[in-house]
């Protein structure tokens, strides 16, 4: 689902509403992103981008990604998909599940009372994500995610029967308090994306925040923002 931001003034000022009009009575967490392939334009390395955006030093971490297809959980709601995901440095692991749909989730769902697969060690979230496609287009989705963390190797519980799909990616992450840049390389193709994230609430406030601080000074300098989220590129490459 696309919603235009501004085209005029007067468009502005409604388009935001009607984005941000369910999330005046309960701000949900929210991670604001942005997307591209640096080939197409724009910065290409994430220190160009820390650069552009005058941001200080950052910490750094590699990690290594795969992407895993998981017997469909009985309760997935109508609409959304579900994605399985392992991350590792090293020894240490991580293992997520996420629902993700274009809707909010039900009532009946929450982070509090959601039975993760992953076991009640695991950590949820529920968060709306935010993809800004150009200074006039955003796209919105809707998640809710268990993730667990262990100093070893893990694997996804046999009863999911995970079988890992798509090709492997190597990531690089830049992070500096509440923002993330992330460079992905994804295996054999050596296919590259960089992405910006913030996160923040579902509101008008750091909404504008992130479009003025970060958003319109990417798209000035020439990227090509993209649609498709890190997890669709990285389950739909080939290995």
């Amino acid at each position: 689902m696309r919603f235009p931001i501004f085209r005029t003034i007067s468009g502005s000022l409604l388009s935001i509403l009607v984005i941000f009009s369910s999330a005046i009575a309960a701000d949900k967490e929210a991670e604001f992103a942005i997307r591209w392939n640096p080939s197409t334009g724009g910065a290409k390395t994430a220190e160009e981008v820390i650069n552009l955006l005058a941001l200080p030093p950052a910490e750094v971490d590699e990690y290594e990604v795969s992407y895993f297809s998981i017997a469909t959980p009985s309760d997935l709601p109508e609409g959304y998909s579900v994605i399985a995901r392992q991350r590792s440095k090293g020894k240490k692991t991580q293992l997520m599940i996420k629902y993700r749909g274009e809707s909010s989730l039900p009532d009946t769902y929450n982070a509090a009372t959601w039975q993760c697969a992953l076991g009640t060690n695991a950590e949820t979230k529920y968060e709306v994500d935010i993809t800004v496609l150009s200074k006039e287009e955003v796209k919105k989705a809707y998640s809710l995610s268990c993730s667990l963390k262990a100093k070893e190797k893990i694997s996804f519980p046999n009863n999911l029967n995970a079988t890992q799909s798509g090709c492997e990616s190597k990531m690089v992450r830049h992070e500096l308090k509440d923002i993330k840049i992330e460079e992905w390389t994804f295996y054999p193709s050596e296919e590259k994306l960089i992405e910006v994230s913030k996160s923040g609430k579902d509101n008008e406030h750091d909404f504008n925040e992130f479009i003025t601080g970060i958003g319109s000074k990417l798209i000035s300098s020439g990227i090509q923002p993209l649609e498709s989220s890190k997890s669709a590129t990285g389950t739909d490459c080939i290995r």
